[in-house]
């Protein structure tokens, strides 16, 4: 790459990165730096010039936006890597067509701090990480692009909302999953997936309309679990046993459920139906069937993207407003340099192959 743009962060307050790019790699600063950075790699000049980044305040979180400006085309090949302080990280948003990997220790770990990570479009968002402490954690996909999200030891959240309400998948995998609130909610076509060996929440809600699938495996349990299924999907929640179960289906899909003190299932007119796997608890009312096992669909998605080079075959053509209509000039300094020598965050990490992402497949069928 014979050409570099770097954006340095004017405040350590930046805590949500937004990205239209086809394709960003978000990497930990172990540096000590303490303002985030951007910095853009290309091998030819016209990528350079078309490369945009803003800041901007969103839901009161100070963003970086990036992307390309309004009406500019040009092909090649880059690298995009963003460089934050450790676990600083509480938005990340897709809002474009290539795919996001988050390395492990970019997103926050503390008990006060909220996180979101979503899919707007057709691109999607991969992260990984050792373990995570939350106030409350949303995955979500509003469009075809997917979320994978896999957490080595234990996600330990107050609140976990999971919600695919496009096309695309949410899949939440992890050692441990905590929580004493836990959602899931399928509104399209998307799938929901929440794998774990260890699955342990008060409330558990899970809501499916449409004809996506909400899916839990292997393991867990829960206090009070509300399901309803109105489409044409399937829940398929038995792996988390439940206490007390309220189960109600409106459509063509079927609730698959454990429960072992109680379950009340409400009447359904259509051909939708509530099965209970495992032993009928000794207070059950409603029409349901017992069963003795029930199918699972498991997370096969594809997996995060290696580091390296992005290609351009046709040029890139930028149309209609820079990040909707928003045409605040950029700071970014995109002056044409030589690579050599790399700036110190690069050097630092070295442009080293991404190790050790553990998402999507690979970890989730292995639970």
């Amino acid at each position: 790459m014979s050409f570099r743009s770097v954006y340095n962060g004017t405040s350590d307050a930046i805590h949500g990165f937004i990205f239209s790019a086809p394709r960003a790699f978000i990497h930990p600063d172990t540096s000590g730096a303490i303002k985030a950075s951007v910095v853009f790699s290309a091998d030819t000049q016209a990528l350079v010039d078309a490369f945009h980044v803003q800041e901007t305040l969103e839901d009161a979180i100070r963003h970086v936006k990036v992307g390309f400006h309004i009406g500019s085309s040009a092909s090649g090949n880059y690298v995009l890597d963003v460089f934050v302080p450790p676990n600083s990280v509480q938005h990340v948003a897709n809002d474009g067509a290539g795919d996001v990997v988050v390395d492990s220790g970019v997103l926050a770990s503390d008990d006060r701090r909220n996180v979101h990570v979503e899919a707007t479009k057709s691109g999607s968002v991969f992260v990984s990480d050792n373990d995570i402490t939350l106030r409350h954690l949303t995955l979500s996909s509003s469009g075809s692009g997917s979320i994978q999200v896999s957490v080595k030891a234990a996600l330990n959240s107050s609140q976990i909302d999971l919600d695919a309400a496009g096309d695309g998948d949410v899949s939440l995998a992890a050692g441990q999953v905590i929580a004493s609130d836990l959602s899931a909610a399928a509104s399209a076509s998307g799938n929901v997936f929440l794998g774990s060996p260890s699955i342990t929440t008060d409330a558990l809600t899970t809501d499916l309309k449409g004809s996506g699938n909400i899916n839990y495996y292997t393991a867990g349990t829960c206090t009070n679990h509300t399901v309803s299924v109105d489409g044409s999907g399937n829940a398929f929640v038995s792996a988390v046993v439940c206490d007390h179960t309220d189960a109600e289906t409106s459509s063509s899909g079927n609730a698959y459920v454990s429960s072992e003190a109680s379950i009340s299932v409400q009447p359904n007119v259509a051909a939708g139906r509530v099965f209970v796997v495992g032993n009928t608890p000794p207070e059950a009312q409603g029409p349901f069937t017992q069963v003795d096992v029930a199918a699972v669909l498991r997370y096969k998605g594809p997996t995060a993207p290696a580091y390296g080079p992005t290609a351009y075959g046709t040029p890139v053509v930028v149309k209609g407003g820079v990040f909707n209509g928003d045409a605040a000039a950029s700071t970014t300094d995109t002056t044409a340099q030589p690579v050599t020598p790399k700036p110190s965050r690069v050097d630092s990490k070295k442009l080293h192959t991404v190790v050790g992402l553990l998402v999507g497949a690979a970890l989730i069928v292995g639970l």
